[in-house]
Parts: C-alpha cells; structure tokens; sequence
C-alpha cells in the first residue's frame, strides 16, 4: 500500500521559475524568481492511526525511513493521547464511584421511609 501521489502535470521548480511571468513587480530575474524564498508548503503528515493498522510492517518501515521526524512526532502524539485517555478515564471513574454512592444512598433513604 503506498501512500505517495503522483501529479503527472506538475513543473519542477527549476522548470517554474523558468516560466514566464507579467507583473507590475517586474520581470522574473528582478523579482528573484528561482531563488528560495522560505519552507516548502506542501508538507505531508504521517499516516493516520487506521492506515497505520492496516499497513504491512515492510510499508511501515519504508514510510519511517522516508521521515523519520514525522514518525516519531507521530508517536509522540500518540504518547501523549494515551496519556490523556488514561486521565480522562481516572477522572470518570471518580465521577461515576461519587453518583454511584450517592444514588445509592438516595434509593436506600427512600426504601427506609
């Protein structure tokens, strides 16, 4: 299963800078066009939690070793999740012990009347 898209008709961007431009700013060479002005917008997240699950460990490993930063901001992220879940769960199984005791106590006061 790879999850890498192909975009037949894209230009490189050496091939884009090339490319002639109309603008009030200037011809392409006065403006800078071709130099690298800053981060690429076009970054990919990791797999999501199911594709992960559904993915083989070969496609796994080659997807990590594609980027492994990705992958271990990923399994961070997922630490931390775990780490959530398991607060969230605590903080309602308080909750539901306190409402248990007390309607239970509320139903024992009304069976004594």
């Amino acid at each position: 299963m790879s999850n890498i898209l192909k975009f037949p008709f894209a230009v490189s961007r050496r091939a884009f800078a090339r490319l002639p431009r109309t603008s009030k700013t200037g011809t392409p060479k006065e403006r800078g066009a071709g130099q690298c002005t800053g981060a690429n917008m076009h970054t990919v997240v990791f797999r999501s939690y199911g594709l992960i699950l559904a993915s083989s460990e070969a496609d796994l490993v080659r997807d990590v070793g594609l980027d492994v930063d990705k992958a271990r901001t990923k399994l961070r992220k997922i630490r931390e999740q775990i780490e959530r879940d398991r607060e969230d769960a605590a903080a309602r199984a308080t909750m539901l012990s306190i409402v248990e005791a007390k309607l239970e106590a509320a139903i024992g006061a009304v069976h004594s009347k």
